[in-house]
């Protein structure tokens, strides 16, 4: 199974190969496949997945700088290279939510690779006051409890592939663990900020994105 990601840990790479192995002092890429770090730009700092940006602008972050995402105009689409499918993967970042969408209307995601419900890989979102993570093709779901305006809040989603079950991590806590064997989203666009092409983006700040 894959070790509880901490907070103290933020700058350890989490694996997309599963597993959130502890790295030797001052190693903070081990394990990646890429890292947007989104300070000025969605240039991949470990790997050559550039994101290319529509509507982001940046500001403050919680580690330097940070994108901007408004629910109107605002997305990062990472392409979809073959490097950004793997049947077991680590995804976190870290989130500043400005305002709490209601309903289906006003879902913001916070990362996502699918192209729609029945293929998909990942769907990492505030929905309804929550965050919640839905993995591979089933809307296998787990809820990771109420979202918080005007405050960091660090997501961690662990898919393992030789046990069939993911995790969501928010702030550090497990909020429990599901299973899903039918993963989906292979050959789709890596998101950030939106669900697909300016379909439920993000509303805040989003910063330090993994994977």
């Amino acid at each position: 199974t894959l070790e509880s990601p901490s907070l103290g840990a933020i700058a350890q790479p989490l694996s997309a190969t599963g597993g959130a192995e502890p790295a030797p002092a001052g190693d903070v890429t081990r394990g990646l496949v890429s890292k947007w770090t989104l300070d000025g730009n969605a240039v991949d700092a470990v790997g050559s997945n550039d994101g290319t940006t529509s509507g982001v602008s940046y500001t403050g972050g919680y580690i330097d700088q940070a994108g901007s995402f408004s629910p109107g105009s605002s997305y990062i689409n990472c392409g979809s290279d073959p490097s950004l499918y793997s049947d077991s993967f680590t995804v976190s970042a870290w989130v500043y939510l400005d305002a709490l969408g209601d309903g289906n209307s006003q879902i913001r995601t916070v990362a996502a690779k699918n192209s729609d419900h029945s293929n998909r890989m990942f769907w990492l979102v505030h929905w309804n006051g929550d965050w919640q993570v839905r993995v591979g093709s089933n809307a296998k779901t787990i809820n990771g409890g109420l979202s918080e305006t005007g405050k960091w809040t660090h997501l961690v989603v662990t898919y393992d592939g030789a046990s069939n079950t993911f995790e969501l991590w928010v702030d550090g806590v497990s909020k429990g663990t599901n299973a899903e064997s039918s993963l989906g989203g292979q050959g789709t666009p890596f998101y950030i900020g939106c669900e697909s092409d300016a379909y439920r983006m993000f509303d805040g700040l989003i910063d330090e994105v993994r994977y």
